[in-house]
């Protein structure tokens, strides 16, 4: 029979033994979390160290495939995107047979059609298909209505032009180029904002988001008129289904059914309330109303200017965008046209140093008037200009382009 101090012995025994177990499971437990804590951390790298490696792989491919100047491609397909028929995707090849390098989501391609009644005219369409397919290249356009000159004569447009091409039609292609491309590398969760047909791009990117191995949080808000003129909605709601890491929200301006929402247009306070914080990359394309509201709106809002990224194909667009943004506006200037021998004043007004030449009758090549095709690179003599944003197309030191281009200054440019 044990006696009291045996007994008292055994407990101190039983109780030291189980803090030592106790202890052991919690080093135990330690290591576990440590372990899975370094086993995230070693996926995350390698995650990041993949995009890396496919980002540079993808830069040099497309440096080493890349052409210059025009190349021949032929329609393969063509398809009608909405119910409106107001635009169309067309897929394109190399016609020598040859393969096509790789662009950046939200590039676009320039196209050098001759329209007939109008002669050359140059036009840049977004790709809208993933920069992970590399048997073609697709891009979408939008029928706009022809206009009327001076004497009252309907000129064709390009994109009417465009329309009537057919699946075997040869086009002249520019090779793909653009500054409004996705940042492949940041973490940054994304938020893509795309009006009508300004969504070409934006599915770029949500292709190249879903195909990706790292997870990229990323909100899309696509505004339409109405069903009719909305293309892709069936896709991007499956895209949203198979990719937790897409969110789609649409939104209808004039919404007709009874199952749509309310009438209504996307606000920043909209965004406020779905985003919640400005911890986001912005990326906006659409028709003016929306970007001339959606864009100083993001900047009243407190998101950095880094993380706010917009495409426009429309002059007059960036001339509302520089009136809206501006602190201050520029100190008017004179501007001298040397080979035409005039000196042309220039106040903000005026626009950019193309609007001033054409206003003053001097020629100077143009082609899509939004700074992404190059036309109308120009010499710039003396002075200096500068953009509302860096331009798709990148002028070579001391060349400006025009087209929007503004002097900061007395300038000289060789026009």
């Amino acid at each position: 029979m044990l006696d009291i101090f045996e007994i008292g012995a055994a407990v101190v025994f039983v109780a030291i033994a189980a803090e030592v177990c106790f202890s052991a499971i919690r080093e135990i437990s330690r290591f576990r979390v440590a372990r899975q804590r370094r086993d995230l951390e070693l996926n995350v790298f390698q995650a990041k160290a993949e995009t890396l490696i496919q980002f540079e792989q993808q830069r040099r491919e497309q440096a080493a495939q890349t052409w210059v100047g025009k190349r021949k491609f032929r329609i393969i397909d063509k398809a009608v995107e909405n119910a409106s028929g107001s635009i169309c995707s067309f897929q394109l090849v190399p016609h020598d047979g040859k393969s096509i390098p790789p662009f950046r989501a939200g590039q676009y391609l320039t196209f050098v059609l001759r329209v007939p009644g109008r002669g050359v005219v140059v036009r840049c369409y977004s790709i809208s298909s993933s920069p992970g397919n590399r048997a073609f290249y697709q891009v979408s356009v939008k029928k706009l209505a022809p206009h009327r000159d001076a004497d009252g004569q309907e000129v064709p447009t390009a994109s009417g032009f465009m329309h009537n091409l057919a699946v075997g039609d040869i086009v002249d292609v520019i090779a793909p180029t653009g500054a409004f491309a996705l940042d492949e590398i940041s973490e940054k969760p994304l938020v893509l904002i795309g009006g009508g047909v300004g969504i070409t791009p934006l599915m770029s990117m949500l292709h190249q988001v879903a195909e990706a191995t790292q997870i990229r949080q990323t909100h899309l808000f696509y505004c339409a008129r109405n069903k009719d003129d909305q293309i892709w909605s069936r896709q991007l709601q499956e895209m949203a289904e198979l990719h937790p890491q897409i969110h789609v929200t649409m939104v209808l301006s004039q919404a007709t059914d009874e199952a749509s929402t309310t009438s209504r247009h996307l606000s920043i306070k909209t965004l406020q309330e779905q985003l919640g914080s400005t911890n986001y990359q912005f990326y906006v394309c659409g028709p003016s109303g929306l970007m001339e509201k959606i864009i100083p709106g993001l900047y009243d809002w407190g998101v950095p200017k880094a993380d706010v990224n917009y495409e426009a194909f429309n002059q007059d667009l960036l001339k509302a965008l520089r009136s809206r943004l501006q602190e201050s506006q520029g100190a008017a200037c004179g501007v001298r046209f040397s080979r035409s021998a005039q000196l042309l004043n220039w106040q903000e007004g005026d626009g950019t140093v193309l609007e001033l030449a054409e206003a003053g009758n001097i020629k100077i090549p143009v082609g899509c008037r939004a700074g992404n095709c190059g036309t109308c690179v120009t010499t710039l003599k003396e002075g200096r200009v500068e953009y509302l944003r860096p331009p798709g197309f990148k002028p070579e030191t001391g060349t400006c382009l025009a087209c929007v281009a503004f002097p900061v200054g007395d300038i000289v440019v060789d026009a």
